[in-house]
């Protein structure tokens, strides 16, 4: 099972780049802490971490220019800025966005559902990717529809007003009742995706967004999940 909860600064603590040159042989991960799409990638890899299959180290990338003392700026740098900033990550996700991935070997991979199928590939006795394909199918069609018709919607209901914004909703509401008709369908008995405590990709494919919808659609739209 997962480990105790610790929160995410202590696990970045405990995976930032050190002296030691045994780092040197570690898969290296460049995350931006509040992104969603790189905190599937990172669940994953804590996961194997918790499994003892593998380790890696975590290296920060802060997406926005700097603001005066320590202040936030929501400016992004541009790609020249960053890649300026942050040769070794724009050498590994050349558009320079997260998360993306290095291996020792000179394996990059970017992009979050290619970084958490490549890590499911590495280590399949995991169940990061479950055994069958049929199984595998299910898991590839959840994460299709969570990324077309649900996470697209979740991001015009922030960004859009009016009649826009309550079409948004009506198509956000509707992808979440098929994901939540899916997940019925595949797991009648709850719990993980594929049921019981089988966590794979599937979990993810969500699991960043669920955790915001309270507090992100909570917070600035009113929006509760229908019971």
């Amino acid at each position: 099972g997962m480990s105790a909860m610790v929160c995410g600064e202590d696990t970045i603590a405990l995976h930032s780049p050190g002296e030691d040159p045994a780092e040197r042989s570690k898969l290296r991960f460049y995350c931006s802490w509040f992104c969603p799409c790189a905190q599937r990638s990172w669940v994953c890899l804590e996961y194997l971490v918790d499994a003892g299959l593998t380790d890696y180290t975590y290296i920060p990338i802060e997406p926005y220019v700097p603001g005066v003392n320590g202040q936030d700026t929501k400016t992004p740098l541009s790609l020249e800025q960053k890649a300026e900033k942050f040769p070794d990550f724009v050498a590994a996700s050349p558009r320079g966005l997260v998360p993306a991935m290095a291996e020792p070997s000179g394996v990059v991979v970017n992009d979050s559902l290619v970084c958490c199928e490549y890590l499911a590939d590495m280590y399949p006795q995991s169940g990061l990717m479950p055994p069958s394909p049929a199984d595998r199918a299910k898991v590839r069609m959840f994460w299709e529809h969570c990324a077309s018709q649900v996470i697209p919607y979740f991001y015009k209901m922030l960004m859009f007003k009016g009649e826009q914004r309550e079409q948004a909703k009506t198509d956000f509401l509707a992808g979440m009742s098929f994901a939540n008709k899916r997940m019925l369908e595949v797991s009648p008995q709850g719990g993980m995706f594929l049921g019981g405590n089988r966590f794979s990709l599937a979990d993810m494919a969500l699991g960043p967004w669920m955790q915001r919808i309270p507090i992100v659609l909570g917070t600035y739209r009113g929006f509760e999940l229908p019971r």
